[in-house]
């Protein structure tokens, strides 16, 4: 099982989405065996140079749907992965964002709900 580490620094390992979620067993991207030091550098940098806030990447990588993000990205090569990590960014920042609403109960029509509440934040196209 992967802790935080990797490739992450030590301001996302220390957000309070990762260390409370870790308390409780990890599992989301984080927990995925496909990680690595790379991808994860990479995600947290696409965040950084587009000056966006790092609690939206804490909440996506220990969210469902980054453990299946990673699901496919299993026996890529760094290239092909990185490749599909550029192509989901925005939908990984809009997850975050989406999921750091206090309102988010973890059901899908608080994801319909709340993407539709904040449609003019949204990075990416629906």
């Amino acid at each position: 099982m992967h802790s935080i580490e990797l490739g992450f620094s030590t301001k996302l390992q220390h957000n309070s989405n990762c260390a409370d979620y870790i308390k409780n067993g990890a599992y989301g991207y984080i927990h995925h065996d496909t990680r690595t030091v790379h991808t994860d550098a990479l995600l947290e940098s696409l965040f950084v140079t587009r000056g966006w806030n790092l609690d939206y990447l804490a909440l996506w990588i220990t969210s469902n749907d980054g453990r299946h993000f990673c699901d496919g990205l299993t026996d890529l090569s760094y290239s092909e992965k990185a490749l599909r990590i550029l192509n989901y960014i925005e939908v990984i920042y809009d997850n975050g964002l989406i999921y750091s609403d206090q309102s988010h109960g973890g059901l899908l029509r608080d994801t319909i709900r709340i993407r539709k509440e904040h449609v003019g934040e949204l990075k990416g196209t629906y």
